[in-house]
């Protein structure tokens, strides 16, 4: 049987993953200029990339174990940024910030756990997918919170809890399904 060859590390899912992570610190700047609207059209671009650079990998076979971990990572980094920075303007209560943290940090190591344990990568399923889409929802709604107060809070908690119930669906797979199989 063939091996399937790895696609090229510096290939063009990678570089947008990059530019995403680059992103989040240029959101951070600008939304602390202040001009959240400049900062509200960055976290768009790199949303825009977070889904353009997942189409590519896995259209042309361009999935590297790279793209794994930096993907997912800055992917993290643009929400928890995003929360923290509408939590000290005033549009999102503190819970949400330091729920989804908690909650990343959590998904964080017990992917590394698994990953130094078990070689296995964690993938996103559905259930992931539409959490942050749902989350991404959120924020750009927090950014209008004056005309869609209480919406975006909505928006929120319902990413948050889907986000949560995930985590939790990869838990039971990876970690209490697998010792039930041992």
């Amino acid at each position: 049987m063939m091996e399937r060859e790895e696609a090229p590390v510096l290939n063009l899912p990678n570089i947008l993953t990059i530019i995403r992570l680059i992103l989040v610190g240029v959101f951070y700047y600008v939304f602390n200029i202040p001009d959240h609207m400049a900062a509200l059209a960055i976290f768009l671009v790199a949303g825009a990339t977070d889904v353009l650079d997942g189409y590519i990998a896995r259209k042309y076979n361009m999935i590297t174990d790279l793209g794994k971990l930096l993907d997912p990572l800055a992917d993290k980094l643009l929400l928890i940024v995003a929360l923290f920075c509408l939590y000290s303007a005033g549009n999102v209560p503190l819970v949400f910030p330091v729920l989804a943290t908690v909650k990343e940090i959590a998904m964080v190591v017990g992917g590394a756990l698994l990953l130094t344990r078990e070689h296995k990568v964690v993938y996103s399923k559905s259930i992931g997918k539409i959490a942050a889409g749902t989350f991404f929802l959120g924020v750009v709604a927090s950014f209008f919170k004056a005309c869609l107060d209480p919406f975006h809070i909505i928006l929120l908690s319902v990413g948050l809890a889907l986000s949560v119930a995930a985590m939790c669906s990869y838990a039971f797979e990876n970690i209490f399904r697998g010792k039930a199989e041992e």
